[in-house]
């Protein structure tokens, strides 16, 4: 078994001594291109539209939505806000004259800066006085149009888990 051993060892050894000239020879680097060579491909040309229309831009769909429950404060306008009072106009078409401490429905003015109103949402059954469930903002554009969120503090939706015994 030595004896056949090493007879396979030295044809394997020849092996490479014949095959490594060959492999370095194709492994050699070709010549890098010279500076007038090199190519760079531009897109075509497309000429600007200057035909007048209406213009379609996306826009992320996040921005600018009311959540589902802004209740009145979906659509509002405001007239002036600045620090502490607002003149607002609701979608309903109340006008109001807001400060801190005012109540509307279930949500009470909390904070009035220049273009953002922030309203603490109670349970209209308890009151001004009740625990508050939802933080609503109500941030107005240049324009006056309001962008109503309620982040709310609870999940009214959720379902307790089934009582493990």
């Amino acid at each position: 078994m030595t004896r056949l051993a090493a007879a396979t060892r030295r044809l394997a050894v020849a092996a490479i001594a014949l095959c490594a000239p060959a492999w370095a020879a194709s492994q050699t680097p070709s010549p890098s291109p010279a500076p007038g060579e090199i190519k760079s491909e531009r897109p075509p040309v497309i000429a600007p539209s200057t035909r007048p229309g209406p213009i379609a831009v996306p826009r992320p769909s996040a921005i600018g939505l009311d959540s589902a429950d802004a209740g009145r404060w979906k659509g509002a306008r405001a007239s002036k806000t600045a620090a502490g009072q607002a003149d607002v106009r609701l979608s309903d078409g109340a006008s109001l004259h807001l400060r801190p401490g005012d109540v509307v429905g279930p949500d009470t003015v909390e904070r009035i800066e220049a273009g953002r109103i922030v309203l603490a949402r109670r349970d209209p059954q308890s009151g001004a006085a009740g625990p508050k469930l939802a933080t609503v903002v109500v941030s107005f554009d240049e324009s006056g149009l309001g962008h109503t969120r309620v982040y709310w503090l609870q999940d009214s939706k959720a379902i307790a888990p089934p009582t493990v015994k």
